[in-house]
């Protein structure tokens, strides 16, 4: 049974000046406590163009309160399924160009992508992957299941 979460930042997200790319965490207040979602921000440090493609993705990991990878629910399965032919929601894809300090928000239901069911700590990261670099992760995100 889930009761209410609480979210809080674990790292501040700080990233290498190289970086074109940074993704920053946050927690996003919801009534229902079976919601466990986060906003995560990318923004470009300089321009940056790439296609949207499919290619340029953001990928979720959840680790669980015993430290392994949390399981997908159907739905996140599903998604990553869809995701190697099409981008679904949890997919951030920008077309042509992002200028520095433009920004991309994307809202994910990370409860609804991996069963989180068990009470405890859970740790969520995000990469996102640009064609031709290396990919870029974001600050951790602790989501804690009471």
């Amino acid at each position: 049974m889930l009761a209410a979460i609480s979210l809080s930042l674990l790292a501040s997200g700080l990233y290498a000046q190289t970086s074109p790319l940074a993704i920053t965490l946050r927690a996003v207040h919801s009534e229902n406590n079976n919601e466990k979602k986060i906003e995560a921000t990318l923004t470009s440090t300089q321009i940056v163009h790439f296609p949207c493609s499919g290619v340029s993705m953001l990928k979720v990991s959840v680790y669980g309160p015993d430290g392994t990878v949390a399981r997908d629910t159907a739905k996140g399965a599903a998604r990553k399924t869809a995701q190697s032919t099409s981008p679904s929601h949890s997919t951030i894809c920008i077309s042509d160009t992002m200028e520095p300090g433009q920004s991309v928000k994307e809202s994910i239901d990370v409860g609804e992508l991996y069963e989180m069911n068990i009470p405890g700590t859970y740790i969520v990261q995000l990469k996102f992957d640009i064609p031709g670099g290396p990919p870029i992760s974001s600050n951790k995100l602790s989501v804690v299941v009471k």
